[in-house]
Order: structure tokens, then C-alpha cells, then sequence
């Protein structure tokens, strides 16, 4: 279930690459390579943190294009990962604190990524 969290992400993740760099196709298969390792999140903040600023072929902001990133992880992946472990937990006989815990560092990852959306914007 996970890995079909984790690829709808992926998935929803090259679609914005490909909205915000289909005018340069080398800079979306750059992006769709960063996605499919696991490293647009630090090449998003590369790019904010550099500040690099938003070329003609690109649709968004590197500012933006990081918050929709991030939010497309809570949203698609985090909390669905969520509350399936919530549910294999209720379905368990025997609860284990690795389970409780599994579940609290989610909650506190997507506690604290909503926490860094808001204050990229403040």
C-alpha cells in the first residue's frame, strides 16, 4: 500500500515537472530524475535557498514549486501512509510500541512539514 502511496506521489510530482519545464524538456527530465532518486526535496531547497529565480519557460517560482512539492508529500504519500498504519494497528491483537511509535514520528513529519510550508511564506 505504501509503494502505491509513494508512486502516486512520484507520478503527481513529474506532472508538475512537466507543467513547469514542458518548454525545456532537458530541465523535466532533470527534475523527473531528481523525483524518481528521492532528491527533488533537496533540489527544491538548492534552488530556493540559491536564489535561483523563475526562468520564461517555467510556469511557477522555485518557492512555489517547492511548497506545492511538499504539499503534494503530506497530502499523497504522509497522511495516507498514515492512517493505514492507524488501521493495521486497530486490526492488531498485540499492539507494540514500535507501531505507536511508527505512527507518532508520521504525525510529527507531517506536523513539521506543514510547519516549513508556512514558514517558507512568512
Amino acid at each position: 500500500t505504501n509503494a502505491w502511496l509513494i508512486g502516486l506521489t512520484m507520478m503527481a510530482q513529474i506532472l508538475v515537472a512537466y507543467g513547469q519545464n514542458s518548454k525545456k524538456l532537458s530541465y523535466f527530465f532533470q527534475d523527473t530524475l531528481f523525483i524518481l532518486i528521492g532528491f527533488k526535496p533537496a533540489l527544491d531547497a538548492y534552488r530556493v535557498g540559491s536564489g535561483a529565480e523563475q526562468e520564461n519557460h517555467q510556469l511557477i517560482s522555485p518557492l512555489h514549486e517547492m511548497t506545492f512539492s511538499k504539499a503534494m508529500e503530506v497530502v499523497f504519500e504522509a497522511i495516507p501512509s498514515s492512517i493505514v498504519q492507524i488501521y493495521a494497528l486497530l486490526l492488531k491483537k498485540d499492539r507494540g510500541l514500535d507501531a505507536v511509535a511508527s505512527i507518532l514520528v508520521s504525525a510529527l513529519t507531517i506536523s513539521f512539514t506543514s510547519s516549513m510550508i508556512s514558514y517558507d511564506w512568512d
